[in-house]
């Protein structure tokens, strides 16, 4: 392969990885925003079940040959992988916190600005 050849596979490379790292952001202002209007509808827990517990899933599941919900459902499964994380360190480090509020990691790993308090 010649040096320019080298370039151009090295340019479009980089160009895909950019762009999979704007469908992964895509995923989470995705669910960041969807989650904000249901707070600020006050079914922000409710919206939170049905999405990552309930038919919400299974209706993401459903629709993965479109690759926006390919996109929602990466978004979630890094929440998943991240919460089940946490909490075999949790168990590693014998540690007896309080309980965690699943809620409130929903928010911040989504960034969810709370909307309570300002209607």
């Amino acid at each position: 392969m010649s040096e320019e050849m080298n370039d151009l596979h090295s340019a479009l490379h980089k160009m895909i990885w950019n762009a999979q790292e704007e469908m992964i952001e895509q995923g989470n202002y995705i669910i960041s925003e969807w989650l904000e209007k249901a707070d600020r509808n006050g079914e922000f827990e409710y919206a939170v079940d049905w999405l990552f517990n309930g038919e919400g899933a299974d209706y993401i599941e459903e629709n993965l040959d479109t690759l926006a919900f390919k996109s929602v459902h990466y978004a979630i499964e890094r929440f998943d992988f991240r919460s089940e994380e946490t909490d075999e360190m949790t168990l590693d480090q014998d540690v007896a916190d309080e309980p965690k509020d699943y809620y409130q990691e929903v928010r911040n790993w989504f960034n969810v600005r709370s909307n309570r308090g300002f209607l």
